[in-house]
């Protein structure tokens, strides 16, 4: 029964789920590694082979990163919950429903022209909708304060995030509003949110001090790793230009060239934030 329902969320979940995913030739090495397949051939007649006998733990976890949901994702379906507030057993229904349809996706690789067909079974189907957390209520008073602070463009993306099991219980429930507050003092960032709410889930402080404290810890560690990087840089010139010759320098400087970015970024995201929660 799918009365209940609203046609579009289930016209909208069936759209995204047979969208064509792409797999990354990093993501085709692992799979390659763990079942054996030398090539993408093999991996098109290992995924086939299993679509054939109905293997539905093997090809859940060969199809289970292309089918979890991100941020994106989870912001386009809680826009749905402005007018719907799932009852209990809604997330079921939507999935047995999907499920009844016999879904099928196209698999490419990242370039090439190769395409692998398979079905949607209700394990990898029953992943995404979960994974949205459609049912994952959020307090009418942090709803107000996303409304009042959080521009439009935003709102659903940071609904979404607060959806996420760590501000669904415990102390960040309750704090959440005077968290956002905080986040929003100078000028909001999604991407502080994001940070926080990925190390939150990490390292699981119990209260307010002990994430002030981890936090400063991960600050210190990336100021290390920046010092560390930047003095292989310079280090690394003389080096570099020795295996110029062979092909190899230019590579591994663009790598280290990457973590060091990677580095700088991270720590002024986890400063900036370090200083919002000071003011809570």
């Amino acid at each position: 029964m799918t009365e209940s329902l609203p046609p579009q969320i289930l016209q909208k979940l069936e759209e995204e789920l047979t969208r064509e995913r792409i797999v990354t030739s990093n993501q085709l090495l692992g799979i390659s590694r763990h079942y054996s397949a030398a090539d993408f051939g093999e991996f098109k007649a290992l995924v086939e082979e299993k679509a054939r006998l109905g293997d539905h733990l093997d090809l859940f976890m060969i199809l289970s990163y292309n089918f979890t949901p991100d941020v994106n994702d989870r912001a386009y379906f809680s826009s749905f919950l402005d007018s719907w507030t799932p009852m209990p057993g809604d997330i079921q229904k939507l999935i047995d429903a999907l499920a009844a349809k016999r879904l099928e996706v196209d698999l490419g690789v990242a370039e090439s022209n190769l395409k692998i067909h398979v079905p949607l079974f209700e394990d990898v189907i029953g992943r995404y909708v979960r994974n949205l957390r459609l049912d994952s209520p959020l307090a009418g008073t942090l709803k107000k304060v996303i409304g009042e602070l959080i521009v439009e463009e935003e709102a659903d993306r940071v609904k979404a995030i607060f959806r996420d099991e760590v501000w669904q219980a415990g102390p960040w429930k309750e704090l959440a509003v005077p968290i956002l507050y905080a986040l929003s003092h100078k000028r909001f960032r999604i991407e502080k949110l994001i940070y926080l709410t990925t190390f939150l889930a990490a390292n699981r402080p119990k209260n307010m001090a002990g994430l002030v404290r981890l936090m400063a810890e991960v600050i210190e560690s990336h100021e290390t790793e920046i010092r560390r990087l930047d003095k292989g840089a310079k280090m690394f010139f003389n080096e570099m230009l020795r295996e110029s010759y062979d092909g190899t320098g230019a590579d591994r400087r663009e790598k280290e060239d990457e973590k060091l970015n990677l580095e700088k970024r991270q720590y002024a995201i986890a400063g900036a934030l370090l200083e919002d929660l000071r003011s809570i």
